[in-house]
């Protein structure tokens, strides 16, 4: 098939030329001549940086209202309006309450949509799919300009009607904007849709976290009192553990690692499908003095302090479409080491930003392990790479123009 057009830092520069060649005023103005309002519809915005750090960057550009969860980072701003309307994740309220609030954020997405209807609409996370699906699919003939954003080809724990539900979605945009060519090209292959209307846009960096958190807090609440020790070169492994992270690798990888010096750290939630995997992984790292484990949801503090102690970042993963664990780690300026799959190669340059390995052979994971272990230099010349590319190719002044390139073929194809 036809290769997803690519965006950003993925492409050739020309495509985002007419967005990145303005700047200022003179780039708000231009962008809502062509293309009007933006509403941006995002729910993750209290708990990930990913939708903060774009919605700012978009608002530098194009009058912006975002639809969004009550608990968001997110503030009003000259170019920029702000609707907590939806229920924050979780909590103890009533049902009848988080009932009533269901029905509000619905009715608030609804008249947002409506407003919006001559503008773009860009759809990045929803807080109740099923409802807000049918709210999107009844407006869809009033709706000018529709950009979906697909973080993830399925669900990772994907149901039997998920197909046909999101194929369905799919097919409603003006155009669908991916974050790897990888999905780019499973959703052109296995649901049908033409490449032609997908964009290719980076994640970006994620200099907002490191900068929440400098100085660093200390490390004394993981209960690792070896993490202390500067002779210790710390191989890390965080985020929530789902059976397709590849922990059991890590561990087969990890116990071929003859360096005394080397530390391996295990944090984050265990998920009900890989507590055997992780009982495994206890079973072959018995003993193993070097081994720690902390299985529990990780403060962002406490993640800011394990991504600045680290000297390895490991991402033994089996399947992925993009990580925002990766770009974190990379915006750390750490020296990484993934399998060598599209979702993590098109992201990382081997030898330059990463080593890409089969991670599913124990030997060549192992392998590659003890030279990072072994060799400061070359993990300082990795990371460092990956600092400057996060500060160059992964800006958000970049990707937003090519969001910008995106909404504006929508808009020419509606």
């Amino acid at each position: 098939p036809v290769r997803p057009r690519l965006a950003g830092s993925m492409a050739d520069s020309s495509v985002v030329s007419g967005a990145q060649g303005t700047g200022g005023e003179n780039a708000q103005n231009d962008s809502s001549l062509l293309i009007g309002s933006v509403l941006f519809v995002d729910t993750l915005s209290a708990t990930n940086d990913y939708p903060v750090e774009l919605a700012l960057a978009l608002a530098e550009r194009v009058p912006l209202t975002v639809l969004t969860i009550a608990t968001t980072a997110l503030r009003d701003g000259p170019n920029m309006r702000v609707l907590p309307v939806f229920p924050r994740y979780g909590g103890t309220a009533p049902r009848w309450r988080k009932a009533w609030q269901a029905l509000h954020g619905t009715l608030a997405l609804t008249l947002a949509l409506w407003r919006h209807r001559y503008g773009v609409v860009h759809v990045q996370f929803m807080r109740f799919p099923k409802i807000e699906w049918l709210v999107y699919y009844l407006l869809r003939p009033w709706l000018r300009c529709l950009v979906i954003t697909v973080h993830n080809f399925l669900p990772h724990e994907a149901r039997p009607w998920h197909r046909r539900m999101y194929r369905r979605w799919y097919r409603s945009a003006h155009r669908v904007h991916v974050l790897s060519a990888h999905i780019g090209e499973q959703l052109t292959t296995r649901m049908g849709i033409p490449a032609t209307h997908i964009d290719v846009i980076p994640h970006g960096n994620y200099r907002r976290f490191v900068a929440r958190h400098q100085p660093p807090a200390p490390l004394a609440t993981l209960g690792v009192p070896a993490l202390a020790e500067p002779e210790q070169v710390v191989i890390g492994f965080f985020g929530l553990i789902r059976p397709y992270k590849g922990v059991l690798a890590l561990a087969r990888a990890f116990r071929r690692v003859a360096s005394p010096q080397a530390l391996l750290l295990i944090a984050g939630q265990v998920e009900a499908s890989a507590r055997d995997e992780l009982d495994e992984v206890a079973k072959i790292l018995a003993g193993d003095a070097r081994y720690h484990l902390v299985p529990r949801f990780l403060a962002e503090h406490e993640l800011a302090a394990v991504l600045e102690r680290a000297d390895i970042i490991a991402f033994p993963y089996t399947d992925i479409s993009q990580s925002g664990a990766l770009m974190l780690a990379l915006t750390y300026g750490k020296a990484v080491v993934a399998n060598d799959i599209s979702g993590f190669r098109e992201y990382l340059r081997d030898e330059e930003t990463g080593l890409l390995c089969k991670t599913g052979e124990a030997e060549i994971f192992a392998a590659t392990l003890t030279r990072l272990i072994d060799d400061g230099e070359l993990r300082a010349r990795l990371g460092s790479n990956a600092r400057a590319a996060m500060e160059t190719r992964y800006a958000w002044d970049t990707i937003a123009a090519a969001h910008i390139e995106c909404y504006r073929r929508a808009a020419a194809r509606a």
